[in-house]
């Protein structure tokens, strides 16, 4: 087993291909399909060792569901998932899923919620290693708690005892337990106060330089997302909408759904407020979407063409890509 400290370096860690994830709508007595949610419909992305991608979207857009598919909460109705070479989108429960367990792990958003209030933190950090069937659990905790920066005493609280910021540590601990190389974190700071938010982004990019790890994070903080993620991915109503480097997305966003985000973000510089951007209307069912670019009904640059078939991805720039017709 790798132990805690040993890198990782160089290569391609994921690839998603064509990702979906439909939720049935069940009506009637005997509960029958009646539609489907497509909360993730025709996904792709890769990502390399040790990089991280933060996904942003309006609430509903699939983001989350697409961070559940990638560590196996949710299996997906269609598509591949390949972690390392292997299609984990196809992995049933059992002996191989367990150890795709020890490779990927997810910090959830709710601090509190994702941690068992009967179980004292000691149990709560080390039932991955439990589970493992790993000796020297009780060594393994304290360490997993110095390595967060909580006392070696914490493991025999409970979680109610914590702050938020002291409980997402815990969460964290948890998910480094099974030393993984991929973590998932679903808003991970959008919980707590924002003095502690810097702390905890802090300790996941010293975790991140010292383990090696590789991060898909979730956010709608964009400040929070430019300040962590190399690589950013815009969704909306379940499928991507552009793809671009941090700092070149921040400088030159393409898509006008990206744009309309982007104007949201709140500005200290005086000159530079002009108010904060409203998105017109609202987004489209995920049941039923309609045949063209899922944001024509709100965008204010709508074509005719935009509402004519499958839009694709396209590169728009240098490694910058965007599903939208004024860049075909």
């Amino acid at each position: 087993m790798r132990l805690l400290g040993e890198v990782r370096r160089g290569g391609m860690m994921l690839q998603v291909d064509d990702l979906r994830m439909y939720f049935p709508v069940k009506k009637g007595l005997l509960r029958r399909a009646a539609g489907y949610v497509k909360a993730v419909d025709g996904v792709s992305f890769s990502m390399d060792k040790g990089e991280t991608v933060g996904f942003v979207g309006e609430s509903g857009c699939g983001k989350t569901t697409v961070g559940k598919c990638v560590v196996r909460l949710l299996r997906p109705t269609d598509g591949a998932i390949l972690f390392e070479g292997q299609d984990i989108a196809r992995i049933r429960a059992g002996k191989d899923l367990k150890e795709y367990r020890r490779k990927t792990q997810m910090v959830f958003q709710d601090p509190f919620g994702s941690l068992n209030p009967r179980m004292t933190i000691s149990d709560i950090v080390g039932e991955g290693l439990v589970i493992m069937g790993e000796k020297g659990i009780e060594e393994r905790v304290v360490n997993l708690l110095d390595i967060v920066g909580l006392p070696s005493e914490a493991r025999s609280r409970y979680p109610h005892e914590f702050s938020g910021g002291q409980r997402q540590r815990i969460g964290i601990a948890r998910a480094l337990a099974v030393n993984p190389c991929f973590l998932v974190c679903d808003e991970p700071v959008s919980a707590l106060d924002v003095s502690i938010q810097a702390q905890i982004i802090n300790l996941l990019e010293d975790l991140q330089e010292r383990f090696s790890l590789s991060y898909l994070f979730v956010a709608h903080d964009l400040s929070v997302v430019r300040h962590i993620a190399d690589r950013i991915i815009v969704m909306y109503v379940g499928k991507i909408m552009e793809e671009a480097a941090t700092e070149a997305l921040f400088a030159n966003p393409l898509h006008p759904y990206t744009q309309a985000l982007f104007s949201s973000i709140p500005s200290f510089d005086p000159s530079k407020r002009h108010g904060l951007g409203v998105i017109p209307g609202e987004p489209p069912s995920p049941v039923d979407p309609p045949p063209g670019c899922r944001f024509a009904s709100r965008c204010p640059k709508v074509t005719a063409k935009c509402r004519e078939g499958d839009i694709e991805m396209v590169e728009a720039g240098q490694n910058h890509y965007a599903r939208c017709v004024l860049y075909y």
